[in-house]
């Protein structure tokens, strides 16, 4: 299980009015949103998330007239291919015994030898 905790902070800020009145600037409050992700990964390559975003329900505004959401949450699920990860760690392993160079060098350079 992965827990993820995450503080984003922001300080007032000027935004513009539309329409503009006489001074088209308004500053816009300052802000502290906590975020909170737990993860855990089930066998077979899948990963459960649940994500609250906003803990403390702070009103915030990045631009003037255009509020954030409020607290909310979400449940998210997300599957691998399988052979993404062991068919990289085996290219490694492969490459690191034979010697052998498993991309393609970029650019061919005088002498035999390659530079990326």
């Amino acid at each position: 299980m992965r827990l993820t905790p995450s503080l984003e902070l922001a300080d007032d800020r000027w935004s513009e009015v539309n329409p503009p009145p006489a001074f088209p600037y308004v500053k816009t409050g300052a802000y502290a949103l906590l975020d909170f992700d737990a993860t855990y990964s089930l066998p077979r390559y899948v990963d459960l998330s649940l994500e609250f975003k906003n803990l403390l329900d702070d009103y915030s505004e990045l631009a003037w007239g255009y509020p954030q959401a409020g607290r909310t949450f979400y449940l998210k699920t997300r599957m691998q291919s399988s052979n993404s990860h062991a068919d990289y760690r085996w290219r490694q392993k492969v490459a690191a015994k034979s010697g052998v160079w498993t991309q393609r060098p970029a650019v061919p350079v005088r002498y035999g030898t390659w530079s990326r």
